[in-house]
Order: C-alpha cells, then structure tokens, then sequence
C-alpha cells in the first residue's frame, strides 16, 4: 500500500514515517505595508497592509474623528 503526502500512516498516525519525508512548508514573511507598482494609480503604486496595520490605521483615524 502506498500512502501519500497527506494521509496519515495506519500504524504509526504519523505523516512522515514509513520512507516519507516531510516537505517543508513554505514561510510567508508579511511586512507591515508593501508596495506594489501600479501604473493605473495616481501614486504609481498601491500598498497592501496586513490585518494589524489596517487596525491601527482605522483605529487612528477614528480617533482623529472623535476627537474634533
């Protein structure tokens, strides 16, 4: 019986056992904010955030808001 990547021994419930070897997976590093060229944008360029910095822009500005 062969197993594949992703099932799960019978005998040892293990992924990597019986001759597999485990791929590593691949590590995502996101920055904060990255620029991505665009020529269609006024600025030349747009900038993906990640869920954290968007937290802290949003709750920056509703700060700013609150506060006039």
């Amino acid at each position: 019986m062969r197993l594949r990547s992703n099932e799960f021994c019978p005998i040892h419930k293990s992924l990597s056992c019986c001759g597999r070897e485990t791929l590593p997976k691949p590590r995502v590093v996101r920055l904060g904010v990255q620029r991505v060229e665009d020529p269609h944008h006024p600025r030349g360029y747009r900038e993906l955030r990640s869920s954290a910095e968007m937290r802290k822009l949003l709750s920056d500005r509703t700060y700013i808001k609150q506060n006039f």
